[in-house]
């Protein structure tokens, strides 16, 4: 196993995000020093569910807060960004309280650690090898909805209403919200990375190009962000949504979902310090 390196950081190499056209842009990735993340907000499925972009927008404030206070835990640092989304949104009103899918990661020591809910991406290419991650609950639970779904004879959109109920409690799932339980349960890692690595944050909008189109691999997917940027992958997963607009060949939720793509090389230079956060409409 290579020796954790003490001087690596995180520098910006592309990023891009746009939104769906069928509402406000319900991503957002943001990098403060070594820490970096993405969320993306669940789209309502119905009036009693609130929209996703004010609680991804409080999350992404509340967690720079923290890391800028000088917290370092990761399940600190998710926790009081939720508590800047309670102090933000009044859910007393609403059946289902908006959701999010989420990740946060920290580059220490040369160790690349993150706390992961719901179906969010984190790429990591390092030393030859490329790994995957993501909350192994939602790829199971995902694949559970499209069944459900199907077997029902239900719109998807009425599986994940009923299924949303029941969010963040012990029968249901845990995802990101205005609850803090749900960060206590949510999924935390670590790996070694090198100067030599890159680091891909994506929304399943920008993993359509994988994962639903099935288009590239993962590794192509990090290859043609680093080669052609963020933005050039959009487009690729524009075209293929237009190309089957009536959802015919891949079936799914939406014609169209918004796509965020945040590109991270992992380098040998303790003077190099990124801030920036990204959203739709900015």
């Amino acid at each position: 196993m290579p020796i954790p390196r003490s001087d690596l950081v995180f520098t910006v190499k592309s990023q891009a995000t746009r939104e769906s056209g069928l509402h406000p842009n319900e991503d957002i990735f943001g990098v403060e020093a070594n820490f970096a993340w993405i969320f993306d907000g669940a789209t309502r499925t119905s009036s009693s569910q609130q929209e996703a972009r004010p609680l991804v927008l409080a999350l992404s404030d509340g967690i720079r807060d923290a890391i800028l206070a000088g917290e370092t835990d990761l399940r600190q640092i998710g926790k009081h960004g939720v508590d800047v989304a309670i102090q933000r949104l009044n859910t007393d009103s609403v059946t289902i309280p908006p959701s999010a899918a989420g990740l946060i990661c920290k580059l220490e020591g040369g160790i690349l650690e993150y706390l992961v809910l719901g179906d969010v991406t984190m790429i990591v290419s390092s030393q030859k090898s490329i790994s995957i991650v993501r909350d192994p609950s939602a790829i199971q639970r995902e694949a559970f909805y499209l069944m459900e779904a199907t077997t029902s004879q239900k719109s998807l959109g009425e599986v994940l209403e009923q299924r949303r109920r029941g969010m963040n409690t012990q029968a249901g799932y845990w995802i990101w919200s205005t609850s803090k339980d749900a960060v206590d349960n949510a999924y935390l890692s670590q790996f070694v990375v090198s100067p030599d690595s890159w680091v891909l944050l994506a929304s399943d909008g920008f993993l359509r190009l994988v994962d639903l189109f099935r288009s590239v691999s993962h590794d192509e997917l990090m290859l043609l962000a680093i080669d052609k940027g963020c933005e050039f992958i959009i487009d690729m997963v524009r075209d293929l949504e237009r190309e089957d607009a009536d959802c015919s060949k891949f079936a799914r939720a939406s014609v169209s979902d918004d796509a965020s793509g945040l590109l991270l090389a992992v380098v040998d230079d303790d003077r190099q310090v990124p801030s920036t956060e990204k959203q739709g409409g900015n």
